[in-house]
């Protein structure tokens, strides 16, 4: 169920509290676009595209190691997600179903710009049909963009053809050839779906325009003695235990809970805080390199700025017992490790005479048969 909360875009979902009142449990983006968006999105991919297309094409072409053509795949898909994410948190979308398909669309441009800056090289170089430069090759590029037919019909006389072979096929052409091609394309692709819409997802406040700040407000805690009804008293809005795990601070190192905190703007007091709680886990290798992990149990729930701050409190509270506890476990190791006196070595004594009694006088000092000099 959706009701109105702040704003009329504002849609999260709901549910039953313990108090019998509806509350929020979970953000929900609005699906808002700016047009702002779609104009950094043209911008970019028109600068992108064939910086990435040049960029990749002479990698793979000229670098003759397979795997690391795979791994430059991902790498160009990586680069062009990054581009729309970057697109879309400065342009504040909100709807991952559209990054999705601007994103798709990005990357059947961005194969088609590659096919137009591969196909001169090709006949250049491997086919030796014509003699150009660097230069003249980017030209017939530009020029084949326009000529969709003409690239369409090179693909496929380089299908039938050939560039390179491996093992013992000295040409991988015909159905191999288009096998690679679009497991090619398909790494390209997830790689930039990766990360393209990951920002669409994040709070984001309708009333003040602006992201929530998070990642860099994190919170340890204990874990729950059961991770059901703890999920489940959290969705009824009843933080108590939370806050008590909160209060306990990480008891083990290596399983414990993660409380990212995302804050609404500063201008904003209307709308919630939100929590993405993990279960973080390090385990080790054979060779001892920790392997961390992390499992989302709930993200992006909604709480109250009384709750935040609780936990906040806590956890500073607990960094400072710990950071206390170090120091005494380091002041207590010098202890330990601290030389022990020299043996042997007689104590030094005062030789100094008592005073004497109340109303005697003090005795002359001793003689020494000495006479003061004249």
């Amino acid at each position: 169920m959706s009701v109105i909360t702040g704003s009329v875009d504002y849609k999260v979902i709901k549910k039953d509290s313990k108090d019998g009142f509806m509350r929020e449990v979970y953000y929900k983006p609005s699906g808002k676009v700016s047009p702002l968006f779609i104009v950094l999105f043209i911008a970019s991919a028109a600068i992108a595209i064939p910086i990435l297309s040049v960029a990749y094409i002479y990698a793979i072409y000229y670098i003759p190691f397979i795997y690391l053509n795979f791994l430059l795949t991902g790498l160009c898909g990586l680069g062009m997600g990054f581009v729309i994410m970057m697109c879309t948190r400065l342009g504040k979308a909100r709807s991952r179903a559209l990054v999705i398909v601007l994103t798709i669309l990005a990357m059947l441009l961005l194969k088609y710009a590659q096919w137009c800056v591969y196909i001169p090289l090709v006949y250049s170089d491997a086919y030796q049909v014509v003699a150009v430069s660097f230069a003249e090759r980017l030209q017939i590029a530009l020029e084949l963009f326009f000529q969709p037919y003409m690239v369409l019909m090179s693909a496929v006389e380089i299908n039938e053809f050939g560039v390179w072979g491996i093992g013992s096929l000295d040409v991988v052409n015909g159905i191999a050839l288009l096998v690679v091609w679009i497991l090619e394309f398909a790494i390209m692709l997830i790689c930039a779906l990766l990360i393209s819409s990951s920002k669409t997802v994040l709070p984001f406040s309708e009333n003040a325009g602006a992201w929530y700040t998070g990642a860099q407000n994190f919170a340890e805690a204990n874990l729950p003695a059961d991770f059901d009804s703890f999920k489940t008293s959290l969705e009824m809005g009843n933080f108590s235990e939370l806050l008590s795990l909160a209060q306990q601070g990480k008891q083990d190192d290596y399983n414990y809970l993660g409380i990212e905190i995302f804050e609404p703007p500063p201008s904003n007091t209307i709308e919630p805080h939100y929590l993405t709680i993990y279960h973080q886990v390090i385990t080790f290798d054979k060779k001892g390199e920790a392997k961390p992990s992390s499992t989302p149990l709930l993200t992006h729930l909604a709480a109250d700025q009384s709750t935040v701050a609780t936990i906040v409190q806590a956890q500073t509270l607990a960094a400072q017992q710990a950071e206390q506890a170090q120091q005494t476990q380091l002041t207590q190791e010098a202890q330990e490790l601290a030389p022990p006196p020299p043996v042997g070595l007689a104590p030094v004594v005062s030789e100094e005479l008592p005073p004497p009694p109340a109303g005697e006088v003090a005795p002359p000092p001793p003689s020494t048969g000495l006479t003061p000099h004249q």
